[in-house]
């Protein structure tokens, strides 16, 4: 594409320079000797004519037409004094002044034209020239352009065309039009008529001239208002500068219009001075060259050096300042000094284009037919200044073609401006959208754990209040009544106590594990030993929860390096767990094993505690050992308390570089197991015999006790009025505190472990009172209290609902379930019973 481009570019301006783009078929006729013969020419089929060729010229001398006819020359129409000189070319400067370099003078030109019988109105359309003139056609002033003088204070130089009818009276049968044009020069480095003068018929001169100023005026508006609006993009996003530039070039273009080929600045501003359109235009032509340049720099900076930058700017700078401070007349040879530069800066430009294209930028491609263009259109019109061609000035129009060449690079660039920003604008929206998603997700799950968080904290304090209760009543009994503390409810005390500190301990672990504190302390220990002490401890709290408690510990277990008091605490976890969750008659199984990996040769130790219990609800089994998930209601009907002792012990046993998983039992229960590589402290067995921290043992077994079963009173009481309490309560140290108030305040107490032993019993009994925990193992107490009043008819026996979340709302939500009352732990033997009494005897 560019190739071709480039050999028509250059086909046309070949055409231009040998001037064959104005040559005719047939070549018009020329002056010979100041008469030019059109007798034989048509209007009608040939156009206008120039006449060009030989006329009468009389140097330093203006001859009115008047004068002419007065010296009788019978057959030419100026005396011998006049000389044969060719139009349009500038005249001799040794014929006018008498010495070279200087054109600046006076004369007076003559032409007779013959025209055909058949012309009709004809007109006369006179391109500017470097000079003041005045036109007579057949003896009358037809036209002026400034003014002609022999002085040059009274000269006054403009460059203007000039459009004239012919009179319709035209002299003598011959039908002769006699020219008579009188020229002063004062200001140009060439003088006389130095462009063409063209004849023709009136309609077809006049459409020329109006066509040729119509394009020249909606030029010019057209780059003003494309200048305007670069302008004002250029203002919205002042860091492009190439829009910037590029304004002013279009702006430089327009006002180069009006000051063209036809001077339509003229007819704007007719007042305006001659020397003030000259500056105009000079400047013009000099600033635009500089903002090319700029242009083309910050277009291409890594193909146009800086220093050409600098060297452009700076020459049309000393160009301008040159032109303000010399004479018109004296300042030709800046322009042959500025067009020796700017031909010299656009060959390096051609040069550094035409590598650049060769390197594969398409834009420089663009650009090197554009200033190609360029360069042969300004040594054409060079040329032209010399009088060497007689071709019309092209440089406007490739100054067009370089304009069209900026401005298609310019949209091609922001095209794909465009087009990124739009990719871009929909990459950010897909970011905002992700962002704006995970932002959501983030909040959710911030929201979620802040839920969580807070739903702990209110276990926590159900925890904490659990034990308070059957700390304080006993306290405040002793202080009631004056009686010391019997060892039983000491026992019960301490057990409370321990239990708090249990909960606290855990705490505190995890705190310390979040906070990134918690390290290894390994020690060499003799494994068998240490698993055969953790069962030995653990067996009487097995037997005295009535389940079977059936331990694997192999006769071999090798010495190795772990930190015992943390697996301690993770195995007595998991029994804990295991013992919680399995009633009585019920079994746990306490397997201890080794295995060998055959691919990296790596021996495990592996612990797995088996029960028989209730099991883990398949959607709650992936947040088993996560921190706080146990404060999920329904997940924590079934849980240890807090949920803090499994996340525990995935964190410990990670920290031993192994893993814990939890399965189902084959028929119903849980599996929980543990897996940690074994550390050879060396081949022996031998090493420490851990027994543990067995108080902190103690403190983690605390809440396992005898089973409670049924308590009768053996108070010396009428059986028959005797009013039966069914308590329904998971917590053990609970049933044997209220047992042991109520037994002695003369009641019966009837003990369930969960909803579903509470029901059973009441299959067969009916209690006078129900108290019932508000947070159970299988059901909340809301859901036991409308399980009673929809399936059984023991709807009348008063409930009593116990609760350690203090909030209004639980005792709202009792309440309205149709609880008769809601007791808030921890709280007061007195408390309590006053409370029985008025829902069994008042209510009654």
């Amino acid at each position: 594409m560019d190739r071709y481009s480039i050999i028509i570019i250059l086909i046309a301006f070949t055409c231009c320079l040998s001037g064959g783009c104005r040559a005719s078929a047939h070549p018009p006729p020329r002056a010979q000797a100041g008469v030019l013969d059109l007798r034989q020419y048509d209007f009608m089929d040939t156009g206008s004519v120039t006449l060009s060729g030989e006329w009468k010229a009389a140097f330093k001398q203006l001859v009115s037409p008047n004068q002419l006819a007065a010296l009788k020359c019978p057959d030419a129409p100026a005396c011998d004094f006049m000389e044969n000189f060719s139009v349009p070319r500038p005249w001799p400067p040794e014929r006018v002044s008498g010495h070279s370099g200087d054109a600046a003078g006076y004369a007076t030109y003559s032409l007779r034209v013959y025209l055909p019988v058949q012309t009709g109105p004809l007109s006369l359309r006179v391109f500017h020239q470097h000079a003041a003139y005045r036109v007579f056609i057949n003896k009358q002033l037809a036209g002026e352009v400034g003014t002609v003088s022999t002085h040059p204070e009274d000269a006054i130089d403009r460059l203007q065309p000039l459009l004239l009818d012919i009179p319709g009276r035209i002299r003598g049968s011959e039908r002769v039009i006699d020219i008579v044009i009188q020229v002063s020069n004062y200001h140009w480095s060439s003088g006389g008529i130095v462009n063409p003068i063209e004849l023709g018929r009136r309609q077809a001169i006049h459409s020329a001239w109006n066509r040729d100023r119509l394009i020249e005026t909606f030029l010019f508006s057209m780059l003003l208002v494309l200048s305007a609006y670069h302008l004002l993009v250029f203002a919205t996003r002042p860091g492009n500068r190439d829009l910037f530039y590029f304004s002013l070039l279009l702006l430089g273009a327009a006002l180069r219009a009006t000051t063209g080929m036809e001077k339509i600045i003229h007819d704007i501003m007719p007042f305006l001075p001659f020397r003030v359109s000259l500056a105009l235009e000079t400047i013009v032509i000099y600033a635009m060259f500089a903002l090319l340049i700029l242009f083309l720099r910050h277009l291409f900076p890594l193909i146009i050096p800086q220093g050409m930058q600098y060297v452009s700017v700076g020459i049309s700078i000393a160009m301008i300042v040159l032109f303000l401070i010399i004479p018109g007349s004296s300042n030709a040879w800046l322009i042959k000094l500025f067009a020796f530069f700017a031909f010299s800066i656009l060959l390096i430009l051609i040069v550094l284009m035409t590598r650049a294209r060769l390197g594969g930028n398409r834009a420089a491609g663009y650009f090197l037919l554009a200033v190609v263009a360029l360069t042969m259109a300004g040594l054409h019109d060079f040329l032209h200044s010399l009088h060497i061609f007689r071709t019309r000035l092209i440089l406007p129009y490739a100054f067009s073609f370089v304009l069209a060449a900026m401005a298609f690079v310019l949209s091609r660039r922001y095209a794909r401006a465009l087009k990124l920003s739009e990719e871009l604008l929909q990459s950010m929206e897909s970011l905002v959208h992700t962002r704006t998603s995970e932002l959501q997700e983030a909040n959710s799950k911030l929201q979620k754990a802040a839920h969580e968080k807070d739903t702990f904290f209110r276990i926590v304090a159900h925890e904490l209040r659990t034990p308070l209760t059957f700390l304080m009543g006993p306290l405040q009994n002793a202080m009631r009544t004056g009686q010391s503390i019997s060892n039983h409810d000491a026992g019960d005390l301490l057990q409370g106590a321990r239990r708090i500190l249990r909960l606290l301990n855990q705490l505190l672990d995890i705190q310390r594990i979040t906070a990134g504190k918690t390290r290894l302390e390994p020690r060499l220990i003799s494994l068998r030993a240490f698993m055969l002490n953790i069962s030995a401890y653990f067996t009487p709290y097995a037997r005295g929860a009535q389940v079977e408690f059936i331990t694997h510990i192999p006769d071999y277990l090798p010495a190795a390096l772990f930190d015992p008091e943390k697996l301690d605490r993770c195995i007595l976890n998991l029994l804990s767990n295991a013992l919680k969750f399995t009633p009585a008659g019920g079994s746990i199984t306490f397997n201890v094993s080794t295995i060998r990996d055959a691919d990296t040769e790596t021996e495990y130790l592996r612990v797995a505690v088996t029960d028989s219990g209730m099991g883990v609800p398949e959607e709650h089994r992936r947040e088993l050992f996560q921190s706080f998930s146990f404060s999920n209601k329904s997940l924590r009907n079934w849980s240890d308390g807090s949920g803090l002792g499994l996340s525990i012990v995935r964190e410990y046993i990670e920290l031993h570089k192994g893993f814990v998983r939890f399965e189902p039992a084959d028929r119903r229960g849980s599996r929980f197991y543990f897996q940690i590589p074994i550390l050879r402290g060396d081949d022996s067995t031998h090493g420490d015999t851990y027994t543990g921290n067995r108080e902190r043992t103690a403190i983690e077994l605390a809440e396992f006790t005898e089973e409670p079963g049924e308590t009768h009173s053996d108070t010396a009481v009428d059986r028959a009025h005797v009013a039966s309490i069914l308590v329904v309560d998971d917590e053990q140290l609970i049933h044997k505190y209220l047992g042991r108030i109520l037994v002695q305040a003369g009641y019966t107490v009837i003990s369930a472990l969960t909803i579903e032993d509470a029901l059973t019993r009441l299959k067969t009994q009916t209690p006078r009172l129900i108290i019932s925990d508000f947070v159970l193992p299988d059901q909340t107490g809301i859901e036991f209290i409308q399980h009673i009043h929809n399936v059984y008819t023991h709807n009348h026996i008063p409930i009593i609902m116990i609760t350690a979340d203090a909030h209004r709302e639980v005792a709202e939500q009792a309440m309205s379930a149709g609880a008769y009352a809601v007791l808030i732990k921890p709280f007061s033997d007195v408390e309590l019973l006053n409370l029985v009494h008025r829902a069994i005897h008042v209510r009654t």
